[in-house]
C-alpha cells in the first residue's frame, strides 16, 4: 500500500540533488509531488517526468523562495492545481554570503 496515497507534497530546491532524490521518494511512496526550482528548469522538467512515470500528478515551479511574492504565487498555484500541499520539504538553501562577494 502508498502510504502518501492521496497527499500533495511542495519540495523546494527539488529540481536537482537531494531534492530531487526526496521529491521521486515522496511520489514511489504515493505522493502528488510539486517540484519548485530556482534556475534549473531542464532537471526540474526531468523530476517532473519520472515522477509522471510512476503514475503520480506532479509540476514543476519555478520560484525563489528568498522572494516572498515569488512564494506566494507559488502557494496560490498549488492551492489552485492541487488543493493545498499536505507535506512541505524546505529544502532550498539561500546562501547569506552571495552578495558578499
Amino acid at each position: 500500500m502508498l502510504a502518501l496515497q492521496g497527499k500533495t507534497a511542495l519540495v523546494t530546491g527539488a529540481g536537482v540533488g537531494i531534492g530531487r532524490g526526496i521529491a521521486l521518494q515522496l511520489a514511489a511512496d504515493g505522493a502528488d509531488v510539486v517540484v519548485n526550482y530556482r534556475s534549473s528548469v531542464h532537471q526540474a522538467m526531468e523530476t517532473v517526468e519520472r515522477i509522471r512515470a510512476m503514475g503520480r500528478r506532479a509540476l514543476a515551479i519555478q520560484a525563489d523562495v528568498s522572494n516572498v511574492e515569488e512564494i506566494n504565487d507559488m502557494v496560490a498555484k498549488v492551492e489552485s492545481d492541487f488543493g493545498g500541499a499536505d507535506i512541505l520539504v524546505n529544502n532550498s538553501a539561500i546562501d547569506p554570503m552571495a552578495h558578499f562577494f
